[in-house]
């Protein structure tokens, strides 16, 4: 029983003394890890605030070299853009001048400023109701004409291309698309301006005004063209309608006289000095005479038309008879007029302009081999931290081989337009040889009826009238003599009419007027 008693105390007392000994080494324990964190927390404490301050001070700098380049860009693509801005400004002013200006007509006189004021207005209708002059008619037409005004509004059109030029390559360097994925565990990340911007290959801003200024050239020569086209087409018709009114006039003067001659030829009749025959034949060419005289007034409403069409009047407009204008020659050699012709040519300096605004083309198709430029970062912030977050872009290696294509396409149409502006060129010479030529036979024939055919045929009417009342010849002479004097008057005045035409073709064909 004793026995007992002392092992149990035993018992007691091991369990006593091994619960003091796992006392202590859990104390020992949570010292030593107490300590061991606090030594780990000093450690990581100090490596930390210096890794910040190098973080920190490596941001500035490359946030300054950023600044610096991007200003550097921007500075270069603001000179580029107020270049361009400059050249629209350049074009808008020649654009929007008072009246557009023609190497083919003076639009500046006093008679002609007098016009534009009312042309616009029904003032215009009774003005021209008295008689109508060409000088009035192409004032008119400048102010009035359809076609002519949807030519301006081409070339203005053509202006806003600077402005899309430069607003799209601005709109590319401020705006980008967030592709990298982003830890944003630690705190939230607040926008910033990005700096990610691209910037256009050096040049490639300034080629681009240079195209869309040819692009802008062609715009205007077309608006030349269009206004060249109109004022020969008014300078035409209104010879035309000349040599019409003179037609009429002849006309009616000859059927006058074969009235007269079909009273001569009667009376003779009546007393048996001539045969029914002479008054049959004179009353035929009478009948043709007076449907001529029909034709010829009905062709007359046919030009009037064409006036009132280039005019843009009312068709129930009317317009009055045309004043005679001063016959025009030129005093240049065939060699001098086709060498004016390259040089002011319309079709030709059109031809020249694209093949300049081609080559460009090639040029800048040559700088796409090249990427554009970009910084290649873009910042966000931390909102807890304040640091920024960088994110790199990765570029897309050069790939040479991208524009080839298009290279080659354009090469080849540089050569075709090459080509072509001599195809030009050749036509030209081939028109104003032939136009040098109607002019030379016109002013010939002007000439030749006015000082000899003329006199001699009315002299042979008179002649072949007197002979004929005293019985030496017959009246069919007398009706011959009096075809012929009237075919030459007819055709020294279509002669007028051949002469102004050739000039005013032959001044569209240049691009300019004759001296």
């Amino acid at each position: 029983m004793r026995a007992e008693t002392m092992n149990h105390k035993k018992r007691i007392s091991f369990v006593l003394f091994f619960g003091l000994f796992l006392s202590l080494f859990a104390s020992c324990t949570s010292f030593t890890n107490q300590r061991t964190y606090r030594e780990m927390k000093d450690e990581s404490e100090v490596p930390d605030t210096a890794q910040r301050y190098q973080n920190i001070r490596q941001t500035e700098e490359q946030t300054k070299s950023i600044t610096s380049k991007k200003n550097e860009a921007n500075s270069s693509f603001s000179t580029q853009a107020q270049k361009l801005e400059a050249m629209k400004k350049r074009w808008s002013e020649t654009l929007h001048l008072a009246l557009p200006a023609s190497p083919l007509f003076d639009f500046t006189t006093e008679k002609s400023r007098k016009i534009r004021v009312i042309a616009e207005t029904d003032a215009i209708q009774s003005a021209l109701e008295k008689g109508m002059d060409l000088e009035s008619l192409l004032a008119i037409a400048i102010v009035r004409n359809p076609k002519l005004k949807a030519a301006k509004k081409q070339w203005e059109a053509s202006l806003e291309r600077y402005t899309q030029a430069t607003g799209l390559d601005n709109i590319l360097r401020q705006y980008q698309s967030f592709v990298d994925d982003l830890n944003l565990r630690s705190s939230q990340m607040r926008h910033k301006a990005p700096i990610m911007k691209r910037f256009p290959f050096p040049g490639t801003l300034a080629l681009k005004g240079d195209i869309i200024d040819k692009e802008v050239a062609l715009a205007k020569e077309r608006f030349n063209i269009v206004l060249r086209d109109l004022i020969t087409d008014i300078r035409v018709t209104y010879a035309a309608l000349q040599y019409n009114i003179e037609q009429t006039k002849i006309t009616g003067e000859n059927l006058e006289i074969l009235r007269q001659l079909e009273e001569t030829a009667f009376v003779k009749y009546e007393t048996s000095k001539a045969n029914f025959s002479d008054v049959i034949k004179v009353q035929v060419r009478i009948a043709q005479l007076a449907d001529d005289l029909l034709t010829l007034k009905d062709f007359r409403e046919t030009l009037i038309a064409k006036l009132v069409q280039w005019l843009n009047f009312k068709h129930t407009w009317q317009l009055g008879p045309p004043r005679p204008v001063p016959l025009r020659d030129t005093s240049l050699s065939i060699q001098a007029i086709i060498s004016s012709g390259r040089k002011h040519q319309q079709e030709i300096r059109i031809a020249s302009l694209k093949i300049v605004k081609t080559n460009l083309a090639i040029l800048l198709a040559e700088k796409r081999f090249y990427p554009d430029l970009t910084l290649g970062y873009s910042t966000l912030e931390a909102e807890k931290s304040g640091l920024p977050a960088r994110l790199k872009k990765v570029e897309t290696p050069f790939w040479f081989g991208k524009n080839d294509a298009y290279v080659r396409e354009a090469r080849l149409k540089y050569q075709a337009l090459l080509q072509k502006r001599q195809v030009v060129e050749d036509k030209l010479v081939y028109t104003i040889t032939n136009l040098v030529f109607q002019l030379s036979t016109a002013k010939r024939d002007v000439d030749l009826y006015q000082t000899s055919l003329l006199p001699l045929a009315q002299e042979a009417f008179e002649v072949a009238e007197t002979e004929y009342l005293a019985g030496k010849v017959s009246f069919l002479d007398l009706l011959d003599a009096e075809s012929t004097w009237l075919k030459y008057k007819l055709l020294y005045h279509k002669s007028i009419r051949n002469q102004n035409q050739s000039i005013a073709r032959l001044e569209q064909t240049i691009g300019r007027r004759l001296p």
